[in-house]
C-alpha cells in the first residue's frame, strides 16, 4: 500500500508528514485532491472484513493510516 501511495505522491500525506498548506487556495485544493484519493485507494486496498476498522474516519485519510498501522503492527518485544 505504501508503494502505490509513494506513486501517487501521496505517502507523505498519509504518514502526516505533510500537512495541509494554509495559504495558497490552489495549493490547499490540490492538497485536498490528494487525501480524497488517497483515501479512496486505502478504502479500496482493505479487505471487506477490515473495513470496520476504519469506516468512521473513511474521509482522512492519515487516520485511516494510524488506525490500521494500529491494528495489523504489533510494537512490542517478540519471544525468541
Amino acid at each position: 500500500m505504501s508503494a502505490v501511495l509513494q506513486s501517487k505522491k501521496a505517502y507523505r500525506l498519509v504518514t502526516g508528514r505533510q500537512p495541509c498548506p494554509t495559504s495558497d487556495a490552489k495549493d490547499i485544493a490540490e492538497w485536498e485532491d490528494r487525501e480524497e484519493m488517497a483515501a479512496g485507494l486505502i478504502r479500496l486496498s482493505v479487505e471487506d472484513s477490515q473495513l470496520v476498522h476504519i469506516e468512521d474516519i473513511k474521509d482522512n485519510p492519515v487516520a485511516m493510516w494510524t488506525k490500521l498501522e494500529s491494528v495489523h503492527i504489533q510494537k512490542r518485544p517478540s519471544s525468541r
